[in-house]
């Protein structure tokens, strides 16, 4: 069952006009401010690309996650490579239509 977090996160990673960053917690509690690239959702599951806007020590400075969010609004790193591969080309796909729409 999904709950008001789930449903505030889907409303804003669907929002196109929301332009203020989406703000997470790591595991050692320090709040980092990701900028929102790329939302889809399959079936009953959520995926956002998110790039973070403060340097992350290991990643590179201009490097973006794939996240999922689960039931209760968690946002949690895709560790998957496949599953990852998967959203960076539906991604990519809506990109080439966009631009083909122009």
């Amino acid at each position: 069952m999904k709950n008001k977090n789930y449903e505030f996160a889907r409303r804003i990673l669907f929002d196109a006009d929301e332009k203020q960053p989406i703000t997470l917690r790591n595991a050692q509690d320090e709040s980092i401010d990701f900028e929102q690239i790329f939302a889809v959702e399959r079936g009953e599951e959520l995926y956002c690309i998110l790039r973070p806007l403060t340097c992350v020590e290991g990643l590179h400075p201009h490097a973006a996650l794939v996240f999922s969010v689960d039931g209760k609004g968690v946002f949690r790193v895709v560790k998957e490579r496949r599953l990852s591969n998967e959203i960076f080309a539906e991604y990519y796909s809506a990109m080439q239509r966009a631009q083909k729409k122009e």
